[in-house]
């Protein structure tokens, strides 16, 4: 024991701030979950990579496993509307806004999904749509079916 007067000629023993367990628990704890979290991502590119070349081509390549046409921002469409982004996918297909460079305002199009049912029923909706644009005003608030074409294997109706 040290009483008083008597001295300590040798410092404290004090650990490299890199070997301190707080250290080792913080920074060095970062970088192994950065670690594992590239080699987690690594392998599971390398297991999907690997899948996604197995898949086989629907419609040359333009559509999704479930028919979908596969839309591109800034694609041209029908060599007279530019995607500007995808506005969502349903049942039936896929909705684009675009802009159509020929009249010069945006519009929706809807790309019905390359199936014989509902190319079938997308011909309903169509019907319908025009019966109720030739015999409604601007007052009823009936969404305009401006104009219907085929692409790429798909009927796209425009609003």
């Amino acid at each position: 024991t040290m009483g008083p007067g008597s001295e300590n000629t040798s410092t404290p023993r004090m650990r490299k701030t890199s070997d301190r367990p707080c250290y080792k628990l913080s920074a060095d704890l970062l970088q192994t979950y950065k670690n594992i979290n590239e080699l987690f991502y690594e392998q599971k590119r390398k297991r999907y990579g690997a899948q996604e070349s197995k898949k086989p081509l629907c419609n040359q390549g333009f559509d999704d496993e479930q028919g979908n046409y596969i839309v591109h921002v800034g694609e041209e469409i029908a060599g007279r509307y530019i995607v500007q982004e995808s506005l969502g996918k349903g049942s039936f297909g896929v909705v684009v806004k675009a802009h159509d460079h020929k009249r010069d305002e945006c519009v929706a199009i809807k790309v019905i999904k390359n199936k014989v049912q509902f190319f079938q029923q997308a011909k309903v909706e169509i019907e319908i749509l025009t019966k109720l644009n030739t015999q409604s005003s601007e007052e009823h608030n009936i969404v305009k079916l401006k104009k219907v074409f085929s692409w790429k294997e798909h009927l796209c109706l425009v609003f």
